[in-house]
């Protein structure tokens, strides 16, 4: 498949059909990608991504004056339009932050989220063309990956502002009706409802719209087309997709559990930084891999999408 120029066939790629799994093979298969490729993960996204996260946690260190409190606030700042929006309600709901100390985290982290996007856009687009190029053909080259996801970024960032303006208008009724609803038990029953449909109506989105980062980088199409075609690759697949995901994040906690009981053994009692290096690593080690399951999954929805097509024909 020649990534540069849209879908096409490749002499090396092996038949469409071979790429059709079931839930759990999205996850065996790309925990298989992500297994004989790690190092290269680790470089490609990891490293950057670490290094990123630090520059964070040290810009709210200086602006806020405390480690303890920069770290207990990353866990608030979003990386999108969408995380952002949910990060400030969690902290208007729970109160955690004096209106002028919310004011200046408001204007840091919409700051770090924009650059937040660009520096994803190219890490997101490079890890998910390597994976393709590696499942699809057995072959993959870093050089040529972040070349794509460059020339690709600016699409890709505007692909996440559709996806995330999307989630933000169905979470904008839920975040009104809690800033103008009497304090009532009626009130917070009403709420806790409203929630709730918000959550699947976002999760349902969500779902139908995950392959969009991959369709950016394979299909070259534009930022709206790509979040269209993603809609179209995932009619009729929701469960497939949403068990994958499931399994997968299952998958990865277990292993992240594991990791950080050691980590946390061998940091006990170096203060905030026995905090922060487990965050590190475990990045280095498992940041990449919803990225690598985009790809396994946008190659088997690609696949039931032609095998569909073909036998409409």
């Amino acid at each position: 498949m020649e990534i540069g120029t849209g879908p096409g066939i490749d002499e090396q790629e092996p038949p469409k059909g071979d790429f059709v799994v079931s839930a759990t093979g999205l996850v065996s298969r790309t925990l298989s990608v992500w297994g004989r490729n790690i190092l290269t993960f680790i470089i490609l996204f990891g490293i950057l991504s670490a290094i990123f996260t630090v520059v964070r946690f040290f810009v709210l260190w200086m602006i806020f004056g405390d480690p303890g409190s920069a770290q207990l606030l990353m866990g608030y700042m979003g990386t999108d339009p969408f995380t952002f929006f949910v990060g400030l309600f969690t902290l208007m709901q729970i109160g955690l932050l004096p209106p002028d100390v919310m004011n200046t985290f408001v204007s840091v982290s919409l700051l770090l989220m924009v650059v937040s996007m660009i520096v994803y856009a190219v890490l997101v687009g490079a890890t998910i063309k390597y994976s393709i190029d590696d499942y699809g053909r057995g072959q993959a080259h870093m050089g040529e990956s972040v070349s794509v996801a460059m020339g690709r970024s600016g699409t890709l960032i505007m692909a996440q502002l559709i996806v995330g303006l999307i989630s933000a208008v169905l979470f904008a009724p839920a975040l009104f009706y809690m800033l103008l609803a009497p304090l009532t038990i009626e009130a917070l029953t009403t709420f806790l409802i409203v929630i709730l449909v918000t959550f699947i109506l976002v999760l349902y989105v969500s779902i139908r719209l995950a392959p969009t980062a991959a369709v950016v980088i394979v299909e070259d199409k534009s930022a709206l087309d790509s979040v269209r075609r993603a809609f179209d690759l995932t009619g009729g697949q929701f469960w497939h997709v949403f068990g994958g995901q499931i399994v997968l994040g299952i998958v990865v906690l277990i292993l992240d559990i594991i990791v950080g009981m050691f980590l946390l053994g061998l940091t006990f009692g170096l203060g905030w930084i026995g905090g922060l290096l487990p965050v590190i690593i475990s990045g280095l080690l498992f940041v990449a891999i919803p990225y690598v399951f985009q790809a396994v999954l946008y190659m088997d929805l690609e696949a039931r999408d032609l095998e569909t097509s073909q036998e409409l024909w």
